[in-house]
């Protein structure tokens, strides 16, 4: 880059020297200057020398700065400031124009889009009854394809039959918030994807609520899996997770775990569902405890071919209260502390 004096360098930064090397290789640099406005063009041209002092130079190379912070609202239109530059009308837009770790804010309104998020920014919501994404029965309704991705404040709803409202695909440290997935096929579902947090979620009218496939070390928190046709939560060849101060009722199957291992279940309630409140099949090494089981209508939690589970401190009233055909410890040593019932040691259920 070449400046005509003094004040240009500063305002725009001095020239990027290079050492000699012959096998140069440009892709994906990051250029920031708080003096250029988004939307602008800059141009680049390289300048270099030879051995023998000819200097040299490339075609001018023209790019425009993409907005760190965006703003989305229905009724923007080209009359608003900053129209197709930091203000849109559709979401997507302004996820393809934003700057990587960016953040965009969508105002109140209803979005009839199926949203693709391949980098890493924030999307937030005024206010998760009032902003609201319809996939309009096409795809998934929001599409995470990239780490490090946060959303937070929406209403999320009617992907397509086999879509979903959020799906995660091979996406990691990510955190889903003061969501509300409902009216889709599967509320969330994460495949692939590990180390990422849902929390304050709400999955109700799905068919699933909330689906992990071959996905670890994920914690889902102060949630509410309800009305669900199948399944509340399922955890599929997924280790390491954690379901903590969430309530699972009136789902086919509250919880359920297959090929599961080091898995943790507490502070949870499994209430009101058709058949099983937690059901276990082919996993180990999982704890479940300090949660209440109630009004299931077969089994409160249920146990087939799952060996060296922990399972104490729990409160179970349900038709029949559990079954188990494998090797698991149903207590712990008598121990001084509160217990589910407000008895003064922990040990075994009630």
């Amino acid at each position: 880059m070449v400046f005509e004096d003094e004040e240009e360098k500063t305002r725009y930064g001095s020239p990027i020297k290079m050492q000699e090397n012959d096998q140069w290789q440009w892709s994906n640099f990051t250029w920031r200057n708080p003096f250029i406005l988004a939307g602008t063009t800059v141009g680049w041209r390289i300048y270099y020398s030879d051995t023998n002092g000819n200097i040299n130079c490339t075609d001018v190379m023209n790019f425009t700065i993409k907005p760190s912070v965006a703003y989305v609202d229905n009724d923007y239109n080209p009359s608003t400031p900053g129209w197709l530059i930091d203000h849109f009308d559709k979401i997507q837009t302004a996820i393809d124009v934003v700057a990587e770790n960016g953040s965009i804010y969508i105002h109140n309104g209803t979005y009839y889009e199926n949203i693709v998020i391949d980098k890493s920014i924030n999307l937030i919501g005024e206010n998760k009854d009032g902003t609201i994404i319809d996939g309009v029965g096409t795809s998934d309704t929001i599409n995470i394809a990239a780490d490090w991705i946060n959303i937070f404040g929406f209403t999320v709803k009617n992907s397509s039959s086999g879509g979903a409202g959020i799906k995660f695909y091979d996406a990691e440290h990510c955190i889903i918030g003061n969501i509300n997935a409902s009216d889709n096929e599967i509320g969330i579902y994460i495949y692939y994807s590990s180390n990422n947090s849902i929390n304050n979620v709400t999955a109700i009218n799905n068919a699933y609520g909330i689906l992990l496939s071959d996905s670890s070390n994920y914690s889902i928190v102060n949630t509410i899996v309800s009305n669900n046709d199948y399944y509340g939560i399922i955890l599929g060849s997924s280790n390491y997770c954690t379901i903590t101060n969430t309530t699972i009722n009136n789902n086919g199957v509250g919880i359920y775990l297959y090929s599961s291992a080091n898995c943790t279940i507490f502070n949870t309630n499994a209430n009101n569902n058709e058949y099983y409140g937690i059901w276990l099949i082919n996993s180990a090494n999982n704890t479940i405890f300090n949660t209440k089981v109630s009004n299931n209508h077969q089994h409160g939690i249920r146990l087939d071919s799952s060996n060296g589970n922990l399972i104490y401190n729990n409160y179970f009233n349900n038709t029949y209260n559990a079954y188990d055909n494998g090797n698991n410890r149903w207590n712990i040593t008598k121990t001084s502390g509160t217990n589910i019932i407000g008895g003064t040691y922990l040990g075994g259920n009630y």
